[in-house]
């Protein structure tokens, strides 16, 4: 008899609540069941609190939430042999939000179900009464506050716990939409919401037909902004998720590099490689005028100071390898058209090996050598050691000898007892010499004829202004290291009988050579 009606009554449970809610091992007369809380269509406040600091029976709500579904309590059973002739079922209870104390409640309330019923089946009692009847029995009709000890037993932090019963909800009303039927607003067919896509923020719900070819067209028309919902004035737009369940991997791929592109533009911090073939989005730090490249792992992009054009590392590094091995004679200048601003040697350095720096930075130091009139290098390609000639006085041969004799051993080019060698270097250093007088000669000569055109004009002219336009002359030669100074002056006027005057009347920088 017993066992007859425990079969009875799981078949009506199973009719009742479907085997997604109801669970039964007939082999051992155990089951569980989770049904869903019914809150009527209810919003109701779940919270985390904790006692102040008073313990005067006041709470502090730490986190709070309203929620439209809230996960069940869970019953678990076991029948015994004589059960519902005498004996009620074995059972436990367990619950998310519910602290021992309130299972506990629950639990003896049951047992008063059965008292009142006993002789019966006592299941479809006890579900009822937790589906619909437990949010009253424990006040909890209108918000649910939970203790902070409560739930660090399970939960690490309050809002972790918060986080939960989100997802849950979220999950519940996902489960009824899907459930539900609806009618789709393009084509007027009623769907399930399976089926369908519903748009966050309006609830407005179209077929999954309808709006794949909805998504392709706007993606295809080249949409610069998020695809909104085609209820008319409606501007809630379609969730990213959505739009890729319903289109290829292709156009999603389109649509996505389309958004981006679309934020990046709207950004003042962030610059495009302007390499064609890479396009790297760069981040520029607005304070340090630095930029930031994905690139390259975090490591600065290259920005050239003065023109402030950017480029990632990843071209910048193939850029400097290229320029330094076609061997270019001067500095390396952004590949921006047309822009002349030189890179920094610390961002070549930082982008290209050791042996191209090398490289680079003996060609910067060669071409600065070339301008050089007072630097004599030793013409020997294993050596090449370089000896500075002072402009001021017109050194022996045997002082500048020395100087390549005080140089490491391994480069030496010339020995004391290398008469020929010191031949040879002898009239090296003389040819030089010699293009070094003639060039010092020829600015002299060139200062003496702008300061006889400013006589013939009547302008007197100052030594300052005479000083600047021999170092000027200077410059147009080739000689960096000309100086001028009042020593060079005295000498400069009594060769030349000049006097040194104000200048009055016309102004110098009128007077053309």
């Amino acid at each position: 008899m017993d066992l007859t009606e425990q079969k009875d009554e799981v078949m009506v449970l199973y009719e009742i609540y479907r085997n997604k809610l109801f669970e039964f091992d007939a082999k051992h007369s155990k089951g569980q069941i989770s049904n869903a809380i019914e809150l009527n269509g209810s919003v109701i406040k779940i919270g985390v609190s904790k006692r102040t600091i008073n313990d005067n029976h006041e709470r502090e709500i730490l986190l709070s939430k309203d929620l439209d579904h809230i996960p069940p309590i869970s019953l678990v059973f076991e029948f015994p042999d004589n059960y519902p002739s005498l004996s009620m079922p074995k059972f436990s209870l367990s619950c998310l939000w519910l602290n021992s104390k309130q299972i506990l409640l629950l639990e003896e309330h049951l047992e008063s179900l059965w008292n009142e019923n006993k002789g019966s089946v006592i299941l479809f009692n006890w579900i009822t009464f937790l589906q619909n009847e437990v949010l009253e029995f424990l006040d909890f009709e209108k918000e649910i506050i939970i203790e902070e000890k409560d739930v660090s037993s399970l939960f690490n932090t309050p809002l972790k716990f918060i986080q939960e019963l989100e997802s849950y909800d979220v999950s519940r009303k996902e489960g009824i939409f899907h459930e539900s039927l609806f009618t789709c607003n393009i084509c007027f067919q009623d769907k399930f919401g399976k089926e369908c896509v519903q748009f966050k923020g309006c609830d407005h719900v179209y077929c999954n037909i309808c709006m794949s070819s909805y998504f392709e067209t706007k993606i295809q028309e080249g949409s610069e902004s998020g695809i909104v919902c085609p209820t008319h004035e409606c501007s809630v737009e379609a969730l990213p998720t959505q739009i890729k369940e319903l289109v290829s991997e292709k156009l999603y791929s389109d649509y996505e590099n389309g958004l981006i592109e679309m934020s990046l533009r709207g950004m003042i911090d962030v610059i495009r490689c302007p390499m064609r073939h890479c396009r790297v989005p760069t981040i520029i730090d607005l304070k340090s005028n630095s930029g930031e490249c994905p690139s390259f792992f975090g490591k600065e992009c290259v920005q050239f100071k003065g023109c402030d054009h950017v480029y990632c590392n990843i071209c910048m590094s193939s850029y400097f390898e290229t320029k330094i091995q076609e061997g270019s004679e001067s500095g390396i200048v952004c590949p921006t058209h047309e822009c002349s601003v030189e890179a920094l040697p610390t961002q070549i350095k930082e982008l290209v090996s050791e042996k191209l720096y090398s490289d680079y930075e003996n060609g910067l130091i060669e071409m600065s050598l070339r301008g050089m009139i007072d630097v004599i290098r030793c013409p020997m390609r294993h050596c090449r050691i370089c000896v500075f000639v002072p402009i001021v006085c017109v050194p022996s041969m045997d002082s500048i000898l020395a100087r390549f004799h005080a140089k490491n051993n391994e480069n030496l080019w010339i020995n004391a007892d290398d008469e020929e060698r010191k031949k040879m270097m002898k009239k090296y250093i003389r040819k030089l010499l010699v293009d070094r007088r003639f060039k010092y000669s020829t600015v002299n000569k060139r200062v003496i004829e702008w300061v006889m055109a400013c006589r013939s004009k009547n302008v007197l002219l100052t030594g300052t202004l005479i000083m600047e336009k021999a170092a000027t002359f200077a410059l147009s030669m080739g000689l960096n290291h000309f100086e001028v100074s009042q020593g060079w002056l005295q000498k400069f006027l009594s060769r030349n009988q000049l006097s040194n005057a104000e200048g009055t009347e016309v102004q110098p920088d009128t007077i053309e050579e």
